[in-house]
């Protein structure tokens, strides 16, 4: 019995040890995941999962907006779909830079938020957006553009 339990006890401080041991890498790449879904939504013209990518403070400045597209991933796609002058295309994208924001960059973006809303830490993402028809590879369109990432309540978001 003695030598079960100790075993056991190896094998339970053994396992809380990896677990407790994160990669510091697959932390601190969680800023990627709101731009994954951004894209994954957009490829797939899901309007409800890319607005989810977005902040609830930033959404709700959005649809005040005169510019408020409730389909606005099928309205990207459909433009993206004309810049390469085919039906359908595949949007991919891939993070080519990173830049860690400074206090006052934070700040800046932060502005017109809630006190609550606080933004800890953020991210400058130079991205290199890939769009192609699957037909035809010809038609290739590509861009390098700049996406704010920002940690707010625990979460990542665009």
């Amino acid at each position: 019995m003695k030598k079960f339990l100790s075993i056991f006890l190896s094998v339970v401080l053994t396992a809380t040890c990896f677990c407790a041991c994160k990669d510091e890498e697959e932390i601190e790449l969680q800023y990627e995941v709101p731009v994954e879904t951004m894209f994954e939504a957009l490829d797939s013209k899901d309007s409800d999962s890319f607005l989810r990518c977005f902040a609830t403070p930033v959404l709700s400045l959005y649809e005040e907006s005169d510019d408020y597209d409730e389909n606005i991933a099928e309205t990207i796609y459909k433009k993206l779909g004309e810049t390469c002058d085919a039906e359908v295309v595949v949007v991919n994208h891939k993070i080519t830079d990173k830049r860690e924001l400074s206090k006052e960059e934070i700040e800046a973006l932060g502005d017109g938020l809630e006190p609550r809303h606080k933004i800890k830490k953020a991210f400058e993402l130079k991205v290199r957006v890939m769009v192609f028809s699957p037909f035809d590879r010809e038609f290739t369109y590509s861009q390098e553009m700049i996406i704010n990432v920002g940690k707010l309540s625990g979460q990542w978001y665009v």
